[in-house]
Order: C-alpha cells, then sequence, then structure tokens
C-alpha cells in the first residue's frame, strides 16, 4: 500500500517561510526510515536527537513513539513501528516529527490517501513541492 502524505513544518525557531510537501511512500515505512526522508526533504545534517509523536496539537508531545522519558532518541522502538500502525490514529490526531530539541523543528504529518502502489515507481518520492528552500535555509549555526 502507498501513502500520500502531507508534511508540513509548523515550528522552528528559524523557520522564515512555509515549507510543504507532498510525499507518496510505502505503508511499510518504519519511522527510523522516516525519519531518514525527513533529513532529505530538509536538508538537514542528521546531528540533533529526534522523535516521533501524536496528537491534536505540535504541543501535544506527550504521546511520544520513540522516547521512555528524557531526551535521547530510542531508535530501536522507530525501528519496529510502521507508518501502517501509526495511521491507525483517532480522528483529528496527528502524526509529528520532532528535530532538534533546542530549535525545535516541529513537523505535521498527515495521511491525506491510500493506493496501491505502481510498478516500476521508485519510493518514496516527492509529488507536490509547495516551496523551494529547506527550512534551515537561514539558520545561523
Amino acid at each position: 500500500m502507498i501513502y500520500t502524505l502531507k508534511i508540513k513544518c509548523v515550528w522552528g525557531i528559524y523557520l522564515q517561510e512555509p515549507f510543504e510537501r507532498t510525499v507518496e511512500i510505502e505503508s511499510d515505512t518504519t519511522l527510523d526510515e522516516m525519519h531518514e526522508v525527513m533529513q532529505s526533504l530538509t536538508n538537514f545534517d542528521n546531528d540533533h536527537c529526534y522523535d516521533f509523536f501524536t496528537g491534536k496539537t505540535p504541543r501535544d508531545s506527550r504521546n511520544s513513539l520513540g522516547r521512555d522519558g528524557g531526551f535521547s532518541t530510542a531508535s530501536k522502538k522507530l525501528k519496529k513501528i510502521t507508518l501502517a500502525d501509526v495511521f491507525l490514529l483517532p480522528s483529528g490526531h496527528y502524526l509529528f516529527y520532532w528535530f532538534d530539541f533546542g530549535d525545535d523543528w516541529k513537523f505535521q504529518i498527515s495521511l491525506k490517501k491510500e493506493s496501491e502502489k505502481q510498478a516500476g515507481t521508485g519510493y518514496p518520492r516527492v509529488i507536490a513541492n509547495q516551496t523551494y528552500c529547506s527550512p534551515n535555509v537561514n539558520d545561523t549555526h
């Protein structure tokens, strides 16, 4: 199964203009693999802790999918949880990606639709690029 995801930056200390992507990705993608996709989409350097959480707003980070408390990433958990596991969310809840707990980059990830895998198509793939810069384009550190 292929998921079409809308990914939108909803907070970041250095965010200066909107950042939104629409991506097609396989439903069995783990959250650890999704982290790598997010790093590629944003041009981040993969040099900080990260987590995924679910909730109604980006402030609702208590529903962590990767951490057992504290601020270290528990990647063993994120290697087991797939997007298909996550998108059984209650109505009005979202998946959030949180990168760099100091600069506080938060991305809302919404499932737009499900479709069948197309033969000969490589996934993940960006199908809409609503802005042309990375969120950290003006990051000064």
